[in-house]
């Protein structure tokens, strides 16, 4: 790897970022205080479903919350590449050793064409994959023939200079 000693590179991307996810949220949000309006209607008639009403606004406040704590941490420095992607209330780690890595690609994708969304995705053309949002990312094949794709937003060629 190109990356000398020192200088190492670090990025955070969230969910937020996506405006996809801003629409959902938005959705979400209209609808929670849509059956809020229908509850104060069914109040008023005497026809009050507590639970329906309860279920439903703690599904789509969980919801809203899931998707705004998307994030996903990438480092690289001149031994590993490291990601943490958190995704309320999961965490997933990973570390890549450069010894381990075969072959590093700065890959376009299309993340609902190829991985069916972002996330933490499988894809049989880039292998287990962790966009957040952005259509470049680093691809690693790694010695035991494993694919990686790591979303970024960082620009393509800057990152081809110092990775590949």
């Amino acid at each position: 790897m190109k990356i000398e000693y020192g200088t190492d590179i670090y990025e955070s991307q969230s969910l937020q970022q996506n405006k996809l996810v801003r629409v959902i949220s938005i959705c979400l949000v209209a609808g929670m205080l849509w059956s809020e309006y229908k509850a104060v209607l069914e109040v008023l008639s005497g026809e009050f479903s507590f639970t329906y009403i309860l279920v439903l606004t703690l599904l789509s406040a969980y919801a809203i919350i899931f998707l705004y704590t998307g994030r996903l941490e990438t480092s690289i420095n001149s031994e590993s590449i490291s990601i943490c992607f958190r995704l309320f209330p999961f965490k997933v780690r990973h570390t890549y050793l450069w010894d381990d890595v075969k072959m590093v690609r700065i890959l376009e994708c299309r993340p609902i064409r190829d991985f069916g969304g972002w996330g933490v995705r499988t894809s049989p053309t880039f292998g287990s994959g962790y966009t957040v949002s952005g259509k470049v990312g680093i691809s690693l094949h790694l010695l035991n023939n494993q694919k990686i794709f790591i979303g970024t937003n960082l620009d393509p060629e800057w990152l081809r200079e110092r990775l590949v």
